[in-house]
């Protein structure tokens, strides 16, 4: 039934299509337009091709492409005008055809009686075909018809009449067609759309595929006009080339309409471009184009599609300036195709893009974004090349394929600078080509032979390089306008290769371009030859230096004999240079094979030829030659252009290989690259490295070249670092994954591990987001530095999914059991997937581990690899393996496998190249590798020249005035390496300074300022387009005048400076004592690597003189978040920009040149430029505003001159913020908030608190604020937390702004906390300020301390002081008992090491130990001592020594006696990591006790390593007892030089307990003996509160975690717990939960869990009836983080209030879902989970339901907590599918969620061993492994489950074998077990009866701790009690201003020791 509707419906199209042709009037009168073309596009995979050639083979049809048999062209007897075409595609399941109606009007030149016209696969309606006689309007009557369609592509109508020359007809006729498969023509598309399969129609007609879609003259010389008509469902929408004019419904098709378009200019027919779909479209700004530009993309990418519309029209905008040729369409569809065959089509004004080249999203690599900006310009070019002009035949296709090709660059550079693409063409497409070109294989640009050479690297590629050489020897300018002259001659028409050159030659006349010859005759052996010349120079270092130069073809050897056309010479532009900063000598090499040119280089000078390598050829010098520039690289590589650094590497290394000069040349020139930081001139040597690499790999040399290679890598490595930051450069990213390669591939250590720590974390939490950039090289780093585990993790993944990433990732394995496991894996389907299985092999043959086994694999195994997999893969596997072989004896055994299975090998020409490349390769060590090695013994570097050359500016400025690109491509930019510079004209011989020039960094030292200079006050102005931000333009203009005194006399001034253009000509020095200029004489600019530049003036400065440097600049808003950056935010539909800074801690310089070190101290006064409609702020005051001189509607708002202080704290803001002032009479100084205006209400809590903290600390510090102003600003981007710049203080958005009504206590907390940290900076880093960053803990422990007493003083009801002790003291416990801890204060240089500081040593554990010296003290004295220290060093700085001493004058003054000095005391505490274990053993019978120390740690590493630090203190002991109060303490001392101490009298009584560390105010835990424990245990159990609560919550986590290493038995902490039945403050029980969690989380399958529920449920239950269920707007703070605690634990043990309130309110919230005041933010996450937990089908639909909607991850977990096993496997199972509605980035929320569920660890731990293959095939891929992995293992502790997990993990040792994450998670389990098995049956028997021990009445002898692994020490010598453990630096978040939240920190802990601040 459904196929005869489909009938009747296409009869009826077909009526309605004839029917209306008759009315159809074509519109001729429009404007006319033209189009270009792509096929084959992809500028980093040349793997694609284009649609005929993909379907070249279709039933050997022949191709139109054929065109030497003339018989497949057109006769030529009738050309067309114009066309009009309606097609009607049916797109639906069973009926994928078109029915068609075409009218051609053409014009006949020749008599003829046959209409030939092509056409493939049509039907043709022979009663349809019509042709009328336009002049008689008499019909032809149509007397037959050939069909040719199945052979020539062509089908003949016959007439009974002549068509005569000069008369017009009309063709017309109906047909039908198929919306094919095949990517051709018409064809149809598909992709899936929430599970339903979408499709469209859309075409593809290049090169000769019209003819599949409609009859038509399809050859690109006949062009014509197009009027296209296409119908459609109403609901649908379609496109073409044109606008849309008209939309009419189909006359007898309810529900379908024709979409009518105008008709197009002239154009070809391939160029025609038709869809019908259901795509969305995106449109660009308007103001971007005066083009209609528009994105078109299936629905779910049209957030994808911003970039392309944001670049697109602005490409389109700089080519109509470039060619100077409008764009004459009104309109620009750029459409993204699911199924495309190239990688896109250049259709006029409708290209077609293969969607991964179209779209940009969070996913896309920095190369997959750089493809997309690069394609759209490509295509766009095509526009004027190949649309409006178009080559005559496809013979010519370079005319629009090299342009476009060309022409990118410049088009994606227009829009993307930053991309250096100009840099990048010579590794991208000239060095790759040069490659192929020189190949015997290689054809010519024009006329090539072969059809499929058409579209391929010759024609892209080569032809881009020959014009770009073109554009070089004319001058950019001249070409420009050539190509004008060429686009508007031929305009609308074709061209031929010889209307290029005419057009050009012209203009070069014009222009006055002298040429040595016709450009035709100049440019035909680049374009009608094979290959390109060598250049041999070699010189005659002779007075009046010269050189003969000579030109041979350069052809690689084949193996087989070369036939080289001896007989071709070029016309050589040679170009040359001995020194860049000068224009490069240029000359004409004629076609002659030898010259000789003059140099105007000395014989002790370098010459370089192919300048910017803009020249297709190469160059090889005589050996003299590359000594110098191997000297020049070495002494400053700088002084080359950064594309002739590249040229010199890649030359050398392929003229080394075919020994055209000495390997030692070539190696000699890579010495210079440890000092390289640039990604081009590395990338252009690396895949000769590789093959060097391969070559040696099992050679005795291999060892000295992995030592000579990790020394250029390492400093390439250390300098992009391995990880990102969104203020990456593109080039840096790319730069960084070269690096990476090589640097794990040599087994750098930080490499491997960074590795492994991302691998394990992974495998911890697969949704966890890889950078897109490092994805695939860490997931195969992952796998070789990784064991079983890893690669168990990988294969699973792979199983998962349909990505090549993990399949690869498995064969980088370096286990051989593995590789066998692997190779026996492929021969069964189920394993491998039958498509993957060369991919498997040919990567394990590429690893050098794999390629042996791989060998032997194939020898032994060949019948079980036949049988298995039949054989078509054999000459795939052989042909892998050749690559790596290099010996005689291998040759053989090839040779012999070849013999063996001759059938099958014999007659392959892949076989027998695979045997040339190892004969090839034989040769190649036979001829160098000797030579190599010798070379590697002692590669010692040149002797650098001792010179001082052109400088930085001269790079810049003194560029080639030629061409655009020349320029472009000589320009250094600031981030350029360079380390001697001199005036140009100074001889590159000549020391010219008797000041060492600086010199390239040899450690940190090398980064500090010398201090011979210092600041006294700076004026800065600073100017930054904000409004142009949008358009691109991101650069601030800047001056700076540095007022200095010179402290030693110096020639040299050292200024701080980052990626800044320092303009030269700008800087001035002048003498203020005699008012007279001081000459400058040269200038080192080191910002790359240094972060200084350097004046070098000609007399010296005086010491004890004051000096004016003076300087403009310009600089870049980043988008790094540091410096002066450009942050954005939306305000009603609209993007709003402002420039905002970062400074700390080394930044300042990249904002302006400054002494950019906190000690150099100065004034600053700030002049801001904005637009009128701005605002600007700066620290002080604004004093004034003024226009700006020549700048209409900009104005500079000028600043007080600021108060003494460092660099880092200015601070600039211009923005369209407003400001929120505080209340008047808050305080006394002008306080406000500046924020976006849509926030306004989201400042009402801060401008509240802020002042009055103010105020508060003003007088507890008893000085004033000393500013007229305190502002604090929202950033919406903004790294840190906050950041203290005084007088402006910045902060993230979320850390000030919250809205009262719907925030959480947490939050509000949070928002009060930073706000009091921020404004104790005032004074605590401000007003006084570290001298150097090893102390930042001055700062930041002061800060951090500090923000509990001010928050405290505006919110008393948050008990901060209670909550410092989980906070921040047991919190910092956790880092610091590590042996991977850190001192607090510890010596740091480079900005890297500085960074690093920024973590919870510096900031928690500071502010403990500052509250511990408060409590020594006495807090009175300690605040006393503060303001003797601020105001000692009030403006200045300080050094810690500083702050003891202000500490020792206060307690010296006040009479506290102290054991020691406070800096002998403190030093103890911040010069050595970690704290000790103070264990107190009482003396029952005397009153006493024995008190030891000892370091704490929570587990001791396997090292062998010696650290020689003594871990003994200065320990302020203090304790109480039974009979004392808080207030009453007794304090000793146990001395750094004592492991022991007795204390002969504590005051107690035997039966009267003691506790020590009173209020915990010190920073050390405490172990007693068992029966001090139990009187504890009597006295919170009788009388809680006698204890405060502090010392409560210590006790606890004390004795928890002791118990967790042993020093003290579970009982004892257990008995303490029983008290929590009695206990009501939150504090001493939140320091408790995580242990109960982890406790609970072992037992929950045990034997013991009932006991341990029942007595669960009796400690809480007293704890919730307290806190209750309702909140109360007068519940105190504690009181609701209390309630939070207590509903967690009350309704997991299903106390019935908690379960049933619950219950109520997730009731409550089903009725009104979208009611967001039902459930309390503080209980919101509690009332999911138990309302799912103890609810049905119906609660469990309602979360997920409103986590699809909302996308609020609280639903999603609480969806896992169902206690229905069928629900959490159903989520599982969703969590597989893309269409499920579960975004990716919460898949790893909801396993961890899944196996964090007591009944849901079972079922994912089997989903993960069961599912694996379904999870790797999912979208899922084999991301997520590892982390599904590591959340299974903490709940699990048997050793069954132990050997589980390591079969999984050995059954996918590729994706989990390596892996830290898989590791840490099998510690767990492991210490797990040993939990168990050491205490399960204690805690057991304990819960049988948990009843307390009564305490002995009374003791005669002394109790000690019962635990077998604690020492008790009575030795006091401090010689014996050095600890032996490692001193590794604790990884830290390099981040300055506020720190980051608490769990950023935790992923360093790796075993279930830390479980309880994993939880925290």
């Amino acid at each position: 039934m459904r196929r005869f509707l489909n009938s009747i419906l296409m009869a009826v199209a077909l009526t309605s299509l004839i029917a209306s042709s008759s009315t159809l009037s074509v519109n001729l009168k429009g404007k006319v337009l033209d189009n270009g073309k792509e096929g084959s596009y992809d500028s980093f995979s040349w793997s694609e091709q284009p649609s005929w050639k993909i379907n070249a083979d279709r039933e050997n049809k022949p191709s139109a492409v054929d065109w030497d048999d003339a018989e497949y062209r057109l006769p030529g007897d009738l050309l067309p005008s114009v066309y009009t075409i309606r097609l009607l595609p049916f797109i639906e399941e069973g009926n994928f055809t078109t029915d068609g109606y075409i009218e051609i009007y053409v014009d006949c030149v020749n008599n003829t009686k046959n209409i030939v016209l092509n056409s493939v696969d049509i039907d043709i309606h022979q009663l349809s075909i019509t042709v009328l006689d336009l002049e008689t309007k008499n019909p032809l009557a149509v007397v037959g018809r050939e069909d040719q369609q199945d052979t020539l592509q062509k089908v003949i109508i016959k007439t009974a009449d002549s068509l005569v020359a000069g008369r017009r007809y009309k063709i017309s006729m109906g047909f039908t067609s198929i919306l094919n498969d095949k990517l051709i023509g018409f064809y149809r598309s598909s992709y899936v759309e929430n599970g339903v399969t979408k499709y469209l129609a859309t075409s593809d007609m290049e090169p000769a595929d019209a003819r599949v879609a409609f009859p038509c003259f399809d050859e690109p010389e006949m062009k014509a006009r197009f009027s296209i008509i296409l119908g459609r469902k109403e609901s649908w929408k379609s496109s073409s080339n044109m606008p849309k004019i008209g939309t009419n419904p189909i006359e007898g098709m309810p529900g379908y309409v024709w979409d009518f378009f105008d008709t197009t200019p002239v154009m070809s027919t391939y160029l025609v471009a038709m869809m019908v779909s259901e795509f969305v479209s995106t449109p660009s700004d308007p103001a971007l184009s005066n083009v209609e530009f528009r994105v078109l993309t299936r629905p779910e990418l049209q957030k994808d599609a911003t970039y392309a519309a944001n670049v697109g029209p602005r490409i389109l905008e700089y080519f109509e300036t470039f060619f100077g040729v409008a764009y004459p369409l009104a309109k620009e569809d750029l459409a993204a195709i699911p199924d495309f065959g190239p990688g896109a089509m250049e259709n006029w004004g409708h290209i077609n893009f293969r969607e991964s080249y179209l779209i940009v999203n969070e996913n896309t690599t920095a190369s997959s974004k750089q493809r997309v900006v690069e394609v759209i310009a490509h295509e766009l070019a095509h526009m004027w090349f190949g649309d409006l002009v178009t080559m005559e035949w496809w013979n010519n296709i370079w005319l629009n394929e090299g342009f476009a090709r060309y022409l990118q660059y410049f088009g994606a550079d227009s829009v993307e600078p930053s991309y250096k693409l100009h840099e990048q063409f010579v590794v991208n497409t000239l060095q790759r080509v040069l490659v192929s070109d020189s190949l015997d294989s290689t054809h010519p640009m024009s006329y090539p032979e072969e059809k499929s050479q058409v579209f391929d690297t010759i024609e892209y590629d080569k032809g881009a390089s020959v014009i770009r050489m073109c554009a070089n020897f004319l001058g950019m300018d001249t070409f420009r306008r050539g190509l004008n002259r060429y686009l508007t001659r031929n305009a609308y028409s074709n061209a031929v290769e010889e209307d290029l050159w005419n057009t050009l030659e012209e203009q070069a006349a014009i222009d006055g371009v002298i040429l040595p010859d016709s450009l035709a005759k100049i440019m035909a052996p680049w374009t009608q030859t094979t290959n390109y010349p060598l250049i041999t120079v070699k010189r005659t270092y002779i007075e009046g230096d010269g050189a003969l130069v000579t030109q041979s073809r350069f052809v690689l050897p084949s193996g087989e004999g070369n036939s080289v056309q001896e007989d071709t010479v070029w016309w050589v532009p040679l170009t040359y240079s001995h020194d860049f900063s000068l224009h490069p000598t240029t000359a004409w090499m004629s076609t002659a094979t030898r010259t000789l040119v003059s140099l105007a280089a000395t014989s002790d000078q370098w010459v370089i030829f192919n300048v910017n390598q803009a020249g297709f050829y190469r160059v090889a010098y005589d050996e003299a030659n590359y000594n110098m520039i191997a000297d020049q690289l070495i002494a400053s590589h700088g002084h080359i252009s950064i594309p002739n650094r590249a040229q010199l590497l890649d030359d050398a290394f392929v003229l080394a290989k075919i020994n055209k000069i000495s390997y030692n040349i070539a190696m000699d020139l890579t010495l210079y690259l440890k000092y390289e930081r640039e990604y081009v001139p590395w990338r252009s040597v690396l895949d000769e490295l590789d093959y060097l690499d391969v070559m040696l790999h099992n050679e005795p040399q291999y060892v000295d070249w992995k030592i000579y290679m990790t020394s250029l890598v390492t400093p390439y490595y250390n300098h992009v670092g391995f990880q990102e930051s969104e203020s990456d450069a593109h080039l840096t990213i790319l730069s960084r994954t070269d690096a990476l390669n090589w640097a794990c591939k040599l087994k750098i250590d930080d490499c491997v591990q960074n590795v492994k720590s991302q691998y394990a974390a992974l495998m911890e939490q697969p949704d966890m987001r890889l950078s897109p950039n490092q994805r695939d090289f860490i997931l195969r780093a992952g796998v070789e530095n990784g064991r079983r585990a890893e690669w168990d993790f990988a294969y699973e993944q792979y199983k998962a999914s349909d990505s090549d990433s993990f399949l690869i990732a498995m064969t980088y394995t370096r286990e051989s059991s593995i590789v066998y496991d692997l190779l026996g894996k492929m021969l069964d389907p189920n394993s491998i997937r039958s498509e993957d299985v060369d991919k498997v092999f040919t990567n394990l043959a590429a690893n050098p581990l794999g390629n042996a086994m791989a060998l032997d694999f194939l020898v032994q195994r060949w019948n079980d690899i036949e049988y298995a997999l039949g054989t078509s893969h054999f000459v795939t596997f052989f042909r892998s393996l050749c690559d790596r072989l290099n010996k005689q004896t291998q040759y053989e055994q090839m040779v012999k496998l070849r013999d063996d299975h001759f059938d099958i090998l014999g007659n392959s020409t892949t076989v027998e190249q695979g045997l040339g490349v190892i004969q090839t390769n034989i040769e190649w060590m036979s001829a160098n590798q000797l030579e190599i090695g010798e070379w590697l013994k002692d590669p010692s570097t040149a002797t650098a020249l001792p010179t001082t050359e052109a400088t930085t500016e001269a790079l810049t400025t003194t560029a080639l005035p030629t061409t655009e690109a020349t320029t472009e491509a000589l320009t250094t930019t600031s981030t350029e390496h360079t380390s001697t510079l001199t005036s140009s004209t100074t001889s590159t011989t000549t020391t010219t300074s008797a000041t060492p020039a600086p010199t390239t960094p040899s450690s940190g030292e090398d980064m500090r300022l010398p201090g011979d200079i210092i600041p006294i006050s700076y004026d800065v102005r600073m100017l930054p387009f904000v409004e142009l931000i949008e358009s691109g333009n991101y650069t601030t203009e800047g001056s700076v005048v540095i007022v200095v005194e010179c402290i030693r006399s110096t020639r040299n001034i050292s200024i701080n400076s980052a990626e800044l253009v320092i303009r030269r000509g700008t800087i001035s020095i002048l003498d203020m004592q005699t008012n007279s200029p001081l000459a400058v004489v040269d200038y080192f600019d080191e910002q790359s690597t240094r972060e200084i530049i350097t004046i070098q003036t000609a007399s010296m400065l005086g010491a004890g003189k004051r000096y004016k440097i003076s300087m403009s600049f310009k600089s870049t808003l980043n988008d790094e978040l540091r410096g002066f950056y450009r942050s954005s935010y939306m305000e009603e539909g609209v993007r709003k920009w402002l420039a905002v800074t970062q400074f700390e801690s080394t930044d300042a310089r990249r904002a302006f040149p400054c002494f950019d070190e906190p000690s150099m101290k100065a004034n600053f006064t700030v002049a801001l430029g904005r637009k009128d409609t701005m605002t600007a702020v700066s620290n002080m005051e604004q004093i004034k505003s003024g226009p700006v001189a020549g700048m209409p509607g900009y104005i500079w708002d000028s600043f007080a001159p600021s108060v003494k202080m460092s660099s880092y704290l200015v601070a600039f803001l211009v923005s369209d913020f407003i400001n929120i002032p505080a209340k008047p009479g808050v305080s006394n100084v002008q306080f406000r908030i500046w924020a976006r205006a849509n926030a306004e209400y989201l400042t009402t809590y801060a401008i509240n608190i802020g002042p009055r903290i103010l105020e508060y600390f003003e007088s507890y510090f008893n000085i004033d604020y000393p500013l007229a102003k305190q502002d604090m600003a929202a950033i919406p981007d903004f790294a840190a937390g906050a950041m203290e710049n005084w007088g402006l203080i910045t902060y993230r958005e979320s850390d000030l702004l919250i809205d009262t009504e719907t925030a959480s206590a947490r939050q509000k907390q949070r928002v009060a906390v930073v706000s009091a940290h921020e404004l104790a900076h005032q004074w605590f880093g401000d007003l006084v300020t570290m001298d150097w960053w090893n102390a930042i803990w001055l700062n930041e422990g002061f800060a951090s301390y500090m923000e509990f007493i001010g928050t405290d003083s505006v919110e008393p009801d948050f008990k901060m002081n209670d909550q410092f002790v989980i906070e921040n003291l047991q919190y910092v416990f956790g880092i610091d008992a590590l042996e991977t801890s850190r001192p607090i204060n510890i010596e740091v240089n480079t900005p890297a090491e500085i960074s690093s500081l920024f973590d919870a040593i510096s900031y928690e554990k500071g502010s403990c130990i500052v509250r511990m010296c408060a409590d020594m003290l006495g807090i009175d004295a300690f605040k006393r001592g503060l303001t003797r220290y601020l105001n000692d060093n009030a403006y200045g700085n300080a050094q810690q020594d500083d702050l003891w001493q202000a500490m020792q004058e206060q307690a010296d003054e006040e009479n506290i006696v102290l054991p020691a000095k406070v800096k002998e005391i403190m030093d103890t505490w911040t010069y050595k990591m970690g704290y000790p274990v103070i264990k107190v053993t009482r003396d029952y019978a005397t009153g006493g006790a024995q008190v030891t120390q000892e370091r704490f740690l929570l587990r001791k590493m396997n090292t062998t390593e010696i650290d020689p630090t003594v871990y003994q203190w200065w320990v302020p002991l203090t304790y109480i007892n039974a009979g004392l109060e808080p207030s009453q303490k007794v304090s000793e001392w146990l001395s750094k030089d004592d492991v022991s101490t007795s204390l002969n009298d504590l005051g107690a009584d035997a039966d009267q307990w003691v506790i020590f560390n009173v209020d915990q105010q010190n920073y050390y835990r405490v172990a007693y003996d068992g029966t001090n424990y139990d009187l504890l245990t009597a006295q919170l159990m009788a009388d809680h509160q006698r204890i405060v609560p502090n010392n409560r919550a210590q006790l606890l986590d004390d004795t928890f975690i002791l118990a967790s290493v042993d020093i003290v038995p579970y009982k004892n902490a257990l008995d303490l717990s029983l008290y929590l039945a009695q206990e009501k403050e939150y504090v001493p029980w939140n320091a408790v939960l995580a242990e109960f969690n982890y406790i609970d989380s072992m037992l929950h399958n045990q034997a013991q869990f009932p006991d341990w529920t029942i007595h669960m449920t009796n400690i809480v239950t007293p704890y919730y009836n307290h806190v209750g269920f309702q909140e109360s707007d007068t519940d105190a703070q504690l009181t609701i983080y209390a309630r939070t605690d207590a509903m967690s634990w009350a309704c997991r043990l299903k106390i019935a209030d908690c379960v049933d309130n619950s219950k109520a309110k997730y009731a409550e919230q089903m009725n009104d879902p979208d009611n967001s005041r039902i459930l309390s933010p503080n209980q919101k996450s509690t009332i999911l989970r138990t309302g799912v937990e103890n609810g049905g089908q119906a609660e469990w639909d309602f979360a997920f339901s409103q986590y699809l909607s909302k996308y609020d991850t609280s639903f999603l977990i609480a969806a896992t907590c169902s206690k229905e096993s069928s629900r959490l496997y159903n989520l599982l199972e969703m969590m597989l599918d893309s269409e499920s509605g579960i975004r990716l980035s919460d898949v790893n929320t909801l396993f961890k969620n899944v196996a964090s569920n007591p009944l849901g660890n079972l079922i994912a731990t089997d989903f993960l061993v069961n599912r694996w293959n379904d999870i790797e095939q999912s979208w899922l891929g084999s991301n997520y492994f590892v982390n599904f992995f590591r959340y299974v293992c903490d709940r699990q502790n048997t050793q069954t489950q132990l050997d589980r997990l390591l079969k999984l993990r050995n059954d996918h040792f590729d994706i989990l074998g390596n892996s830290n994450t898989v590791q840490q998670g099998i510690d767990i389990v492991v210490e797990n077990i040993k939990w168990m098995e050491l205490h399960q049956k204690e805690i057991g028997t304990w819960l049988v009866d948990p009843s307390v021990t009564e305490p002995p009445a009374t003791t005669t002898t002394s109790t000690t701790t019962p635990s077998t692994t604690t020492r008790t020490s009575t030795t006091t010598s401090s010689s014996t009690a050095a600890s032996t453990v490692s001193t590794t630096p604790v990884p830290t978040t390099p981040s300055a201003g506020f720190r980051f939240t608490k769990m950023d920190f935790t992923s360093i802990f790796a075993v279930v020791l830390l479980w309880k601040f994993l939880v925290h």
